[in-house]
C-alpha cells in the first residue's frame, strides 16, 4: 500500500500503522496512481525478493515447498468482496470454478527458483 504514493505523510502513517486494519484504513486514503498497474508486478517483486532476502526462517520455509505450485487463496465470503485488485494477486474458489490470476503466487515460484538456484543475491542487488 505504501509503495503507491509519494506523499510522505500517508506513507510513513501506513507503515507505522499498528495493525493491518489501521493500515488497511489508512490505505483508503491513498488513490491510485494512474501508472499503477503497469508497476505494481515489479515493486511487488522487489518487495518480495527483499522480504525473503532478509529473513532467513521464511527462505528456508519457501524452498521447502519445493517446485509444488503456490496459490495466493484469498478468503472471501462473497462475490463483492473479489475486487479486481484482490483477483489479480490470487485465487478463491466459487463452486467448482477457480478465480483470479495468482500473480502473487507466481511472484514467489519466481523468488523461489532464483534462491534454489542461488542467483537471487544478484537479483535481489539489482532490484
Amino acid at each position: 500500500m505504501a509503495a503507491k504514493t509519494e506523499d510522505p505523510v500517508l506513507k510513513r502513517r501506513i507503515l507505522k500503522a499498528p495493525t493491518y486494519k489501521e493500515m488497511q484504513q489508512v490505505a483508503q486514503l491513498v488513490s491510485e496512481p494512474l501508472d499503477w498497474k503497469q508497476r505494481r508486478l515489479q515493486i511487488m517483486l522487489i518487495l518480495t525478493r527483499d522480504k525473503f532476502r532478509r529473513n532467513r526462517e521464511i527462505r528456508e520455509r519457501l524452498l521447502q515447498t519445493g517446485s509444488k505450485l503456490l496459490k495466493n487463496t484469498l478468503l472471501i465470503r462473497s462475490s463483492a468482496e473479489a475486487t479486481e485488485e484482490k483477483l489479480f494477486w490470487g485465487v478463491y474458489s466459487q463452486g467448482k470454478a477457480i478465480l483470479g490470476q495468482n500473480k502473487l503466487g507466481e511472484l514467489l515460484e519466481q523468488v523461489r527458483a532464483t534462491i534454489a538456484s542461488e542467483t537471487e543475491i544478484t537479483y535481489w542487488i539489482n532490484s
